[in-house]
C-alpha cells in the first residue's frame, strides 16, 4: 500500500438529478465542469494539483492545496458562475448543487483514491440534513457544506474573510452548512415524537393489587393474598 497523502476533498453533487430528462443532463454536466474549471483557476490550481473524478451527477475533487484556498476561491467562484448560469434560465429549470469540503489523508492506487475521510465527505454531501435545508432555500443555488473539522479549525476563525456567522450546524458534531444569500441556513425543524402516554400500571381498570395482613417494617404478614401485580411492587430503579 502506498503512503498516505494529506488532500482537501470536494464532493459536487447535483440536487434531484433523477428528475431531470435524459436530454438535459448532458447539458448540466457540461456546465458543471465549466464552472468548476473556473474555480480550480480563480484557486490557482492548475498543473496537477487537482484530480477529479466523474460520478455521474456530480464530481469529486482532490486538491493539494489547502482547505482555505478550496473553500475561500474554488468554491466561491464556484457558486459565482453557478449563479450566472441560473441567471440564464428559469426557477425551475435552475442547476441547485450540494458542495461538500473536508480533508485529510487518502491513498491512491491504480483504481483511485481511498480512505476514511474521503468517504466522510461523501456522507457529509448526502446527509438529509443538508438536502432537506437546500429543498427549503428555495431562492439558493447551492449549499456549502463542512464537516465539523473544517468548521472549527478553519471556518470560525474567519480565515479568508469566510462568512463564518452565515455558516449554522446542520447535524450535531458531523457538519455545518453555509447557504449563500441567507443569512443562516433554512434548517427545517425537527418533527416532534408522539409522547407516549405514562399512566402508571397502577391505575389502569383491568389491574388490581389486594394485600390484606399486618405490616411490620418492610415485611406483610399476610392474612390473605387477593391480586398482585409485581410490575407494581417489584421493579428495580430507574
Amino acid at each position: 500500500m502506498s503512503e498516505p497523502v494529506t488532500r482537501t476533498f470536494l464532493v459536487v453533487d447535483m440536487e434531484k438529478s433523477s428528475s431531470r430528462e435524459n436530454e438535459e443532463l448532458p447539458v448540466l454536466r457540461r456546465q458543471l465542469y465549466t464552472m468548476l474549471h473556473e474555480g480550480i483557476t480563480a484557486a490557482g490550481l492548475l498543473g496537477g494539483l487537482t484530480v477529479t473524478e466523474d460520478r455521474g451527477d456530480g464530481v469529486l475533487v482532490i486538491a493539494d492545496a489547502s482547505v482555505i484556498a478550496v473553500l475561500s476561491k474554488l468554491t466561491q467562484k464556484l457558486v459565482d458562475e453557478l449563479s450566472r448560469y441560473n441567471a440564464t434560465v428559469d426557477p425551475p429549470a435552475w442547476l441547485r448543487l450540494r458542495i461538500a469540503i473536508h480533508s485529510g489523508l487518502v491513498h491512491r492506487d491504480p483504481r483511485g483514491w481511498s480512505s476514511e475521510e474521503l468517504t466522510k465527505t461523501f456522507r457529509i454531501c448526502d446527509l438529509p440534513e443538508a438536502k432537506e435545508t437546500l429543498s427549503a432555500a428555495h431562492r439558493a443555488q447551492a449549499i456549502v457544506i463542512v464537516s465539523d473539522h473544517v468548521f472549527g479549525t478553519v471556518v470560525k476563525h474567519g480565515y479568508s474573510k469566510l462568512p463564518k456567522d452565515s455558516f449554522g450546524e446542520i447535524k450535531d458534531g458531523v457538519a455545518w452548512a453555509w447557504v449563500p444569500g441567507y443569512l443562516s441556513p433554512p434548517v427545517p425543524a425537527a418533527v416532534p415524537q408522539a409522547v407516549a402516554e405514562t399512566e402508571p400500571l397502577s391505575r389502569k381498570r383491568d389491574v388490581t393489587n389486594s394485600v390484606s395482613g399486618t405490616v411490620t417494617g418492610n415485611v406483610v404478614q399476610a392474612g390473605e393474598i387477593g391480586q398482585v401485580d409485581a410490575r407494581n411492587y417489584f421493579r428495580g430503579p430507574r
